[in-house]
């Protein structure tokens, strides 16, 4: 007998997306709720007058409750990190001999000048007796080029590790900033030459973690090499980073701008204003008196 079996009306995609519109729907509705919190995903740090880190600015629109619209990629990259979260969990909960939890099931919250700030770290490995041993924050390397400046920079990221560092530090116990690359390809020519890789070297898969820790208040970590390097990053230039926008907001002051400078007290190779959506209205409206202006501008460019 033959088999006969039309095609499906329904679309896999369609659903997808419509889903996708949901979910959004509801995470704004969940950021709505939110308004007049600070975030520990939005660490960074004052070291004198430089912000190192996740741009103030951009925190403090956020604290005030306007949300930048979000393109099909900046939904794949979100999507490709709570895929990670999930993958490395259904791993690790196998080789642990403790439960391992995170996320809203290990919340953070403590408080600057009555306000809040709150996160949610990715990963909690707990002990005997549920004793929180140490945590893990997951970063997903999307790019190739990203991939190669991470892999032969063999440092970490600034604002990844400005937040882990938060976690680490309010928490109270020892963080691993861990790096997940899954894509393969052609090593950028500015790294080959920069580092002076063979011809026909190919960016293949790796992960990369890094081990975080305090010396007499002092951030460090635990290189690549197994070296410790100590940063210019302290417990108080976090807490200062967060009393900054508040204070920005009381004073209606925009401050200055984010620094190129890293946490090692160098140079940042990017400027992170160039790759802003806000940075046109930085340069028109950054000046003192201007903060209402700005906040009025970044309104009307995210449709607020």
């Amino acid at each position: 007998m033959s088999h006969t079996q039309g095609p499906t009306s329904y679309s896999a995609i369609k659903l997808f997306m419509e889903g996708r519109k949901i979910a959004a729907a509801e995470k704004s509705q969940q950021e709505r709720a939110k308004v007049g919190t600070l975030r520990a995903g939005n660490s960074g740090a004052l070291v004198g007058e430089h912000v190192i880190g996740k741009c103030h600015r951009l925190s403090l629109a956020r604290f005030i409750g306007l949300e930048e619209p979000k393109e099909d990629g900046t939904y794949c990259i979100f999507e490709s990190g709570e895929a990670n979260e999930d993958v490395w969990k259904s791993k690790v909960t196998k080789s642990w001999p403790g439960t391992v939890t995170g996320d809203s099931a290990f919340p953070l919250t403590w408080e600057i000048d009555g306000v809040k700030i709150t996160g949610r770290p990715d990963l909690v490995f707990l002990g005997d007796g549920d004793k929180p041993e140490f945590l893990v924050e997951l970063k997903v390397i999307e790019s190739v080029q990203s991939a190669a400046s991470l892999y032969y920079e063999r440092k970490p990221k600034t604002d990844n590790l400005l937040q882990a560092a938060h976690y680490s530090l309010k928490f109270g116990m020892p963080a691993l900033l861990v790096y997940t690359f899954s894509g393969k390809g052609d090593i950028p020519f500015w790294c080959i030459k920069k580092y002076n890789i063979p011809k026909g070297v190919k960016m293949s898969p790796f992960k990369m973690e890094f081990a975080l820790f305090w010396q007499d208040g002092a951030l460090g970590y635990v290189d690549q090499d197994g070296k410790s390097v100590i940063t210019i990053i302290t417990a108080q230039s976090i807490e200062n980073y967060y009393k900054l926008i508040l204070d920005m907001q009381r004073e209606k002051d925009l401050y200055l701008r984010a620094s190129s400078m890293d946490v090692h007290g160098g140079k940042q190779p990017w400027d992170s204003c160039s790759y802003c959506s806000l940075n046109e209205i930085c340069n028109s409206y950054e000046a003192h008196g201007n903060y209402s202006l700005w906040l009025d501008e970044v309104r009307r460019e995210w449709n607020n």
